[in-house]
Order: structure tokens, then sequence, then C-alpha cells
């Protein structure tokens, strides 16, 4: 019996998000109630998807090793300094590549 239960239920919630998706497909292609759209994947979707991922997630583990790296260079006093020194010469180079000395 407690089979049967966990089986309506799965059944049910799947309907409703059935439901849910073929609202969110009529409002996106203006169809009136009564057709049942079917939204297939094909290969260029697929692949344009994965690399957007891929890509979020190469970013994310960028900014967070550049977070890690900026914060224990703040931390230590020596590594500190360098940072300083470095920045003013990058800003050092930029006023004098922008302003053409």
């Amino acid at each position: 019996m407690g089979k049967f239960n966990k089986k309506l239920v799965a059944d049910i919630k799947k309907e409703k998000e059935q439901e849910k998706q073929q609202r969110r497909l009529r409002v996106k292609y203006e169809v009136p109630e009564d057709v049942m759209i079917i939204e297939k994947d094909n290969t260029i979707k697929f692949f344009i998807r994965t690399t957007g991922n891929i890509v979020k997630l190469i970013t994310g583990i960028i900014i967070f090793l550049l977070t890690v790296i900026g914060v224990s260079a703040l931390i230590f006093p020596v590594s500190r300094m360098e940072l300083f020194n470095q920045l003013m010469n990058t800003w050092n180079e930029l006023k004098d590549f922008v302003f053409m000395k």
C-alpha cells in the first residue's frame, strides 16, 4: 500500500510540473490553451547550454582563487607591501600609457 501511495504522489507531482511547464511554454510561444507544446532539445542548444555552464563554473573558480590570493596578500605584511608596490607600478604604467608621457 505504501508503494502505491508513493507512486500516486510522484505521478501527481509530475503532472503538476508538466502543467506548470506547459503554462510557461504557452506564454513563451503565445499559443492557445488547448494546444500541447513539446519542446525538444537539439545538439546546438545542448552545446550552448553546456558551454555556458562550463564558462560560469570556470569564472566562479577564478573569482574564488583571486579572492583567496587577495585576502592572503592583505593579511601578511610582506606580501601586502609587494601588492601595494605592484599596484603603484601598474597605476603609473597606465597613466603613462593613457597620457603618453
